[in-house]
């Protein structure tokens, strides 16, 4: 591919990419309970997008069932691309000076008689 080929693909994409989103990745597991998240039954792995300037947090990744999944996360306060604060997903998911942070609001959750956590990985 010439230099003048590569240098218009990454055109397009500058078009499509706004300047003003950041991306976090958001790693987590559903584990036993009481195992300091060791012993985990599923991993789930998402992206979140931040546009500051529309105050919006938008998560994608992949669901349960193998299709894509991006949707605008509800309940969120964005005071600037790495200050903001989402309250949902059994939890608060929230970034300080650029640094991600989940704290589940229920510890718990039951399946089938066993206890289960949701983890930060």
């Amino acid at each position: 591919m010439s230099k003048s080929s590569v240098l218009a693909v990454l055109l397009q994409f500058s078009l499509f990419a706004p300047a003003y989103a950041k991306d976090y990745s958001l790693n987590m597991a559903i584990c036993e309970a009481n195992t300091s998240c060791k012993l985990c039954i599923e991993e789930i792995k998402t992206n979140l997008t931040v546009n500051a300037p529309a105050k919006s947090v938008i998560i994608s990744g992949t669901s349960i069932t193998g299709g894509s999944v991006t949707e605008p996360l509800p309940n969120c306060s964005v005071q600037s691309d790495s200050d903001w604060r989402c309250e949902g997903l059994r939890g608060v998911i929230q970034a300080k000076s650029g640094k991600l942070y989940y704290a589940p609001t229920n510890q718990q959750i039951s399946v089938d008689g066993k206890k289960y956590v949701v983890c930060l990985r």
